[in-house]
Parts: C-alpha cells; sequence; structure tokens
C-alpha cells in the first residue's frame, strides 16, 4: 500500500469496498468485545482486530471521502445533534461548576466519552484504547484521532479524557505527571 492515495481513489469508485471493510471492523470488535467478552484471552486475541485498523487508518489519511464515510459510520450525522446537545450541557456544567454534577460525570474533565452508548462502534473502538495490548490500543488511538481531525478537544470529548490521555501524551499535547 505504498500508494495509498491512487489505492483509497479506486476504493471510492468502487463505494461497495468501503463499506465491506466496516463490516469487516463490525465483526471483528463484535468477536473480540461482545462474543469473547471476559475470556480469559480476549485481550491476547485483540490482534485480530490490528490488520482492518491499520487499513483503515491508511485509507482515512489519504482520502476525504473515505473519512467522511468512516466518520458517518462510528459517529453517525443522525447522532449528532444529542452529541452536540451533550456537548453543550458539559461546557454548561464546567463553566458554571456544578459539584452535584461533577460527581455524576467523574469531574470537569470529562473522563468518560460525553455520548457512547454501549454497544455502538464508537463504543468498541474506545473500549479498544483501553487494552492491554500496546498495537491494538495504538491502532484504534490513532484511528479515532484521525477521525477528529487531530482535534484534541473533539478528541477528548468523544473519547472521554481517561481513554484519551495515552494519545494524547504521544502527540506531545499533555505530559503525564511524574510520580514523586
Amino acid at each position: 500500500m505504498n500508494d495509498a492515495s491512487n489505492y483509497a481513489d479506486l476504493l471510492v469508485q468502487h463505494h461497495n469496498v468501503v463499506d465491506q471493510l466496516l463490516t469487516i471492523l463490525w465483526l471483528q470488535l463484535n468477536t473480540l468485545l461482545i462474543e469473547h467478552a471476559g475470556e480469559v484471552h480476549s485481550e491476547r486475541n485483540a490482534t485480530i482486530v490490528l490488520p482492518i485498523l491499520i487499513v483503515l487508518n491508511h485509507l482515512v489519511s489519504c482520502n476525504h471521502d473515505i473519512w467522511g464515510k468512516v466518520k458517518e459510520y462510528i459517529f453517525p450525522s443522525c447522532d449528532e445533534n444529542v452529541f452536540l446537545q451533550k456537548v453543550e450541557m458539559h461546557q454548561k456544567e464546567v463553566s458554571e461548576g456544578h459539584p452535584e454534577e461533577e460527581t455524576q460525570r467523574n469531574s470537569r474533565k470529562n473522563m468518560h466519552p460525553i455520548d457512547a452508548p454501549v454497544g455502538t462502534i464508537r463504543w468498541k473502538l474506545i473500549k479498544l484504547m483501553t487494552f492491554a495490548e500496546s498495537n491494538v490500543k495504538r491502532c484504534a488511538s490513532e484511528l479515532l484521532w484521525k477521525i477528529c481531525r487531530e482535534d484534541p478537544g473533539e478528541f477528548v470529548l468523544r473519547c472521554g479524557f481517561g481513554n484519551a490521555v495515552h494519545m494524547l501524551g504521544i502527540k506531545g499535547l499533555y505530559t503525564i505527571p511524574k510520580s514523586s
């Protein structure tokens, strides 16, 4: 995939191919996180999802049409109004500083995603961001980072600070304090 942009253009011409790649992502995430959830070896078997994450990362990076299709798949536009309302409420809570709401949302740092219902593709990808297998963690985080236009604010709102902090550190946007 050295000439990824030409390859991506070819895939855009054949829309069905991108849909098939997203179906593969869905199937592999379900296998890993739903069918094998709680099994002793589930995190060790996490590498099954790596090839599709790597391919999608490359394609999203080099083709805006594919980026849009993948973003629509992970963060559907039909859910965007709900997300924007939750962001507005969160920003209002932060500016007003309501202590009772801070305990419900785990403080003002937005430790959890604002809108990632259990079972959705975004929930599954966000779950991979904290996997023990470092390659899976990195590839899932990179894909979400690219889908969020490499915008740290959007990335934290969509993924939660607790999930995003590792990638923010890799990108040099957050320094994890050293213990004394």
